[in-house]
């Protein structure tokens, strides 16, 4: 199999009630994030993120089956669905087994994106991955593999493929240290009490009084979201990247620090305001047992800067590596719907699993 093409953008049933292996899981605040959105929206396609890989030459289909099938088996985020129990996410994790990988008959890349990324997923029923297999012409196939956010981030992905190209030459595998959902009831305790009163006075006394930012040429924000929008590609000249990296090194700053406060002085030039609230996701792989684990390792903070004071460009990176740093040590506090009143550190805070009613996995 030779991979010559590879497209990053944006119904496998589950088995019903779990067997020995399987079973209710622990469900994270970046995976209650996603199901909330999901309800919110009816089951859009947003949270679809789709990898085509082009196929030339001989295709051996039982052996991507056979990676495939080893891939889910390994993780367990794969084969979990979203049910709801008094209103809260329930983790069902199925046993391994049935078909994971579906083909196609001949079809062109166009007919299998349209087909395959605006057909929204159902996280109650379905698995959160879909791979089809489509054929092209003689020794000619495209992959699509398309997996809901609630079960993968970007690191995710780099995990897969190479689990997926080893598993097709035949190599052994190893099996993750651990599971998604045992991360997930790690966070849960860690962040239970206390600790989760602690971050979120933080991020109420950082981010107090903060307002919309507007810009002169910005479109009326609708009244609901709707999910419009655009990406806009660039690469950088290899020189200025230099000096960029240059500038961090002078001021012990990271790369992004730099671009951060050259993107916020351009809002704050651009919008007149001092005071500038910049969102960002991270993604929190710090520990060598999760460098192998497929799921979902993202938050969402705020990074807010005060431009006041005509400060000079290096006065202005210290203000925001400062703050970033500050930021980033309280990065554990889920920026999620009704974390801190409805959603309790996944049921293990304030009593809230003894009044949980059955799992319906």
């Amino acid at each position: 199999m030779k991979v010559v093409a590879a497209h990053d953008g944006a119904r496998q049933h589950g088995t019903g009630a779990g067997s020995p292996a399987g079973g209710s899981g622990g469900v994270s605040y970046a995976q209650r994030r996603l199901w909330f959105l999901d309800q919110l929206t009816g089951g859009s396609t947003e949270s679809l993120l789709p990898l085509a890989l082009r196929i030339r030459g001989p295709l051996d289909t039982a052996a991507l089956e056979r990676a495939l099938a080893g891939i889910v088996h390994r993780h367990e985020v794969l084969r979990t669905r979203f049910t709801a129990a008094g209103g809260e996410p329930v983790a069902c994790v199925d046993a391994p087994g049935g078909t994971v990988l579906r083909h196609l008959a001949a079809a062109g890349p166009e007919e299998v994106f349209e087909r395959e990324l605006t057909r929204p997923l159902d996280l109650a029923r379905e698995h959160p991955l879909r791979a089809v297999l489509a054929r092209l012409g003689e020794d000619d196939h495209l992959l699509l593999l398309v997996v809901h956010h609630i079960a993968v981030d970007g690191w995710s992905w780099d995990v897969l493929l190479a689990e997926l190209d080893a598993g097709y030459r035949g190599e052994p595998v190893p099996a993750p240290p651990l599971q998604y959902a045992d991360v997930a009831r790690a966070e849960a305790g860690r962040l239970a009490g206390p600790r989760m009163e602690r971050l979120l006075a933080y991020w109420r006394d950082r981010l107090a009084g903060v307002a919309p930012l507007a810009l002169p040429a910005d479109r009326p924000r609708p009244a609901f979201w709707d999910g419009s929008g655009d990406v806009v590609r660039f690469e950088l000249p290899a020189e200025l990247v230099a000096a960029v990296d240059g500038v961090a090194r002078a001021h012990r700053a990271t790369r992004y620090m730099v671009l951060l406060a050259a993107y916020q002085a351009l809002l704050g030039r651009h919008s007149g305001r001092t005071d500038i609230a910049v969102c960002t996701t991270l993604a929190d792989r710090g520990r060598a047992d999760v460098a192998r684990l497929i799921g979902p390792f993202v938050n969402t903070i705020v990074l807010r800067t005060d431009l006041g004071g005509g400060p000079t460009f290096a006065e202005l990176l210290e203000r925001v590596r400062a703050g970033a740093l500050r930021d980033f040590s309280h990065a554990e506090a889920p920026f999620d719907p009704g974390s801190s009143a409805r959603w309790p550190a996944s049921g293990t805070s304030r009593g809230t699993r003894s009044r949980r009613p059955p799992s319906p996995c």
